[in-house]
């Protein structure tokens, strides 16, 4: 197991820090996030394309509302309409809803090894064909700008391909299906292919020869609290590897993009004995290939990155921390397409709607064109609800209300947050516009908008 031990060498290092003093008006966390986006965008780290800095003009409100029309984005959680939306112009910006309303992120699992009685085998979860379908079936519930990721293609499945594999799972489809299935997709929205290139289990890789080494000469690894799942410990993987399989897999399908799980948010060094890589170098190495979508990426990635995946949502949730903000969001909208976490995977949906509203996120699903029981004795086994076709009028139902609101802000930054009361809480866009969400049990009214019990109202912008 290793007996811990001191570096042998210091990390080279020039720590520098910075003070800033905001006062007035900006003496708040929203002052704080405007900042620190500033500074991003002045030091290279971070991309424009948001528009009204610090713009708060508010357009007269209407009584009534439209639903998910161009002229309303009002509705309750619970499917019943809520307050009106004001009748100037909507958002104009070059954001990413144009005219097939917002991204909807779909996450597809294609395959993944299930437990058998005397051998292990690759259980098929969708094919690229069912992919299309579960296409077709959302835009027939009115999501044209799908954003799909699919999980599982390479041979093996995810937990079961060997490690640095690029070659498609044959059972799943092979390249023309997913060139076809690319180019359906990209009709109205984006395909990736996902990687996740930090972690293996001991079946996938060698762990001698592929695994990362700790200060203590032990083998870097991570444990999940689930003793039913096939696989419970997963080692990481040296940082050369890591930034090599990304890159050979783009080598591999030159005309696919590729979404990245884990390099975003897993710096470490490695102190393999005469190969070792301090956090420096690897940062250097995974900043390489040429990849713009990741899962929950640190700022060493935002200056490629375009799309952020499963962006933080909740706090740490420790007692002496009164409420959550969306500090990062504030920082990222406007330069930055970014999801929330999967919304069929929690049983706090109406929470989730509001929540993504209030932090200007675009929804996300994760989907198999098998039925949810085909995952029990799989490590996904704890995506209870994955079916399409259980999923698909809901999931347009939610569409049709965030599209109504998210698509009068698309594009903008947000510029201020407030909470109005317990539970109640504006954003303020860049162009104007305000989303108010109300997570309590009562009606409440804040500058003319009525904001009904567990839903949202918008006034839209100047």
């Amino acid at each position: 197991s290793g007996v811990p031990a001191p570096q042998e060498r210091m990390n080279e290092m020039l720590p520098r820090m910075s003070f800033y003093f905001l006062t007035g008006e900006d003496a708040d966390y929203a002052g704080m996030a405007r900042l620190y986006r500033r500074l991003l965008k002045e030091g290279g780290a971070l991309g424009g394309g948001g528009t009204g800095e610090d713009s708060e003009g508010s357009g007269s409100v209407e009584a009534g509302g439209a639903g998910a029309g161009a002229a309303g984005a009002a509705g309750g959680s619970d499917g019943s309409d809520g307050a009106g939306s004001s009748t100037g112009a909507g958002d104009e910006a070059g954001g990413s809803a144009g005219a097939g309303g917002i991204p909807l992120r779909a996450d597809i699992l294609g395959s993944d090894v299930k437990a058998g009685f005397l051998a292990n085998a690759n259980a098929i979860f969708t094919t690229a064909a069912q992919a299309e379908d579960i296409l077709l079936a959302l835009r027939r519930e009115g999501v044209q700008n799908v954003t799909m990721v699919y999980k599982g293609w390479q041979k093996g499945g995810i937990n079961g391909a060997r490690y640095g594999q690029t070659a498609f799972e044959p059972k799943i489809g092979g390249a023309a299906d997913f060139a076809r299935l690319s180019a359906a997709v990209g009709e109205a929205g984006r395909f990736f292919l996902n990687v996740s290139p930090i972690t293996a289990n001991e079946d996938q890789i060698s762990e001698y020869w592929q695994a990362a080494t700790t200060l203590s000469k032990s083998y870097a690894m991570l444990y999940r609290e689930n003793f039913s799942l096939l696989y419970r410990r997963s080692y990481i993987l040296r940082p050369s590897l890591a930034a090599g399989f990304v890159e050979a897999t783009l080598t591999a399908h030159p005309g696919l993009e590729l979404s990245v799980d884990e390099m975003g948010s897993s710096l470490y060094a490695d102190n393999t004995r005469g190969g070792e890589v301090t956090r420096s170098q690897t940062l250097q190495m995974f900043d390489r290939p040429d990849v713009s979508a990741f899962n929950t990426p640190n700022a060493y990635l935002w200056d490629t990155a375009d799309i952020f995946l499963d962006i933080p949502m909740v706090n740490s949730q420790y007692l002496y921390e009164s409420d959550t903000v969306p500090f990062l969001q504030m920082a990222l909208r406007g330069s930055m397409e970014y999801y929330a976490p999967y919304m069929n995977t929690s049983a706090q949906s109406p929470y989730s709607l509001l929540k993504a509203l209030e932090y200007g996120a675009y929804p996300s699903f994760i989907l198999t064109g098998a039925d949810s029981r085909e995952l029990r004795d799989t490590m996904q086994e704890e995506l209870f609800s994955t079916f399409y076709l259980d999923w698909a009028p809901a999931i347009g139902e939610l569409y049709a209300k965030m599209n109504g609101a998210l698509s009068l802000v698309d594009g903008q930054e947000i510029t201020d947050h407030k909470a109005l009361a317990d539970g109640v809480a504006v954003t303020v866009f860049g162009n104007g516009a305000r989303i108010y969400v109300n997570y309590g049990a009562r009606e409440c009214a804040h500058e003319g908008v009525a904001i009904p019990a567990q839903s949202f109202a918008v006034r839209k912008g100047e």
